[in-house]
């Protein structure tokens, strides 16, 4: 009796371990097709991939980003959700959180989502780069300054960076 039992909890992690790997197989290739443009083709497998492990957090984060590109930020508010139930301090997740909120002018929560972000990733010049749009437009010039200049200094050859930055510094309203 032991034995099997034994038998049927080794058969349960093997099947478990399968689905796992299969369903960020899944993921990687519904990221290849939503970069083709392929969003129905992607959403695809991404559910193929959530049946298979609803645990994988990838998965939500990914369909996410399909839902905020076709313009669905209800169900794109719903799927990073829950992809950081399963992943609190993620900083990818918690970035796509603060460009949802920030789509449904929520500021203030995006503001926070995007404070995280750099909390737990101090090199996401992006999130940086948001802060400072959202200072700006506020009309906080030496937040969006520090912001701005921070995301400059970790990725000092990009262009929107260094735009914002000019556009700050030159007194014009940022280009959104």
């Amino acid at each position: 009796q032991a034995l099997e039992q034994f038998e049927k909890s080794s058969q349960n992690d093997r099947t478990t371990n399968e689905n796992k790997t299969q369903a960020k197989h899944l993921v990687q290739q519904a990221d290849e097709l939503a970069m083709k443009n392929d969003f129905a083709g992607s959403l695809n497998l991404l559910q193929q991939a959530i049946a298979m492990d609803a645990t994988y957090a990838a998965a939500y984060s990914q369909l996410a980003k399909l839902y905020y590109s076709a313009g669905d930020i209800e169900k794109a508010s719903e799927a990073i959700a829950q992809a950081l139930t399963r992943e609190p301090y993620h900083p990818e997740y918690l970035y796509v959180q603060g460009k949802i909120l920030e789509k449904e002018s929520n500021f203030d929560a995006a503001l926070v989502a995007f404070q995280q972000t750099t909390l737990v990733n101090p090199k996401e010049s992006d999130a940086y780069f948001e802060m400072g749009e959202i200072y700006q437009h506020r009309g906080d010039r030496a937040k969006a300054l520090a912001a701005y200049s921070k995301a400059l200094k970790i990725s000092p050859d990009d262009p929107d960076y260094k735009r914002a930055l000019a556009s700050l510094n030159s007194g014009q309203p940022p280009a959104r």
